[in-house]
């Protein structure tokens, strides 16, 4: 295993503006120490206030027309057959197109399970040992695969 000098993590995150994420260090026993530290070595932490400010700038250059607004409709239940083929067909030739994003929000880490990750990352005893992210992830590519090679009529309704 590598040794991670914890020195230069700290004068990265000290440069920053950053230092507060090793508030409870000290605290941490000697293994979470050493995963925490190898969590933080991969993060360009230097590059976060670049990222910031360019985030802001590009929200200051959305027009009125492009600003993103709560769905206006009505949600519930569409009993018209054809209606809901159409949405069907539309929702898979929007997805083919990488035009849909997914996102996937977690519970948090899995500390009541034992685990000191998060949870969708938690081996729940499968054959094959993915995990709840791998599978969504997976799902979620066949989908995009089947819908940008025409195979919509493929994908259950």
């Amino acid at each position: 295993m590598t040794k991670i000098d914890e020195s230069a993590i700290r004068d990265r995150y000290e440069k920053a503006g950053q230092d507060h994420v090793l508030k409870y260090l000290p605290k941490l026993s000697e293994k979470e120490r050493n995963d925490l530290l190898a969590q933080l070595q991969e993060i360009p932490v230097g590059k976060l206030d670049g990222f910031l400010k360019k985030a802001l700038e590009d929200q200051g250059n959305i027009s009125s027309s492009e600003n993103i607004s709560p769905f206006s409709k009505t949600v519930g239940r569409v009993t018209d057959k054809e209606a809901v083929a159409e949405a069907h067909s539309k929702g898979i030739s929007a997805i083919g197109k990488g035009e849909v994003a997914a996102l996937v929000l977690a519970g948090g880490q899995g500390t009541r399970l034992g685990f000191s990750g998060p949870k969708g990352r938690y081996n729940i005893g499968l054959p094959s040992n993915r995990t709840l992210f791998q599978l969504i992830s997976e799902r979620i590519l066949k989908l995009r695969k089947l819908a940008a090679s025409g195979g919509g009529d493929e994908i259950a309704r």
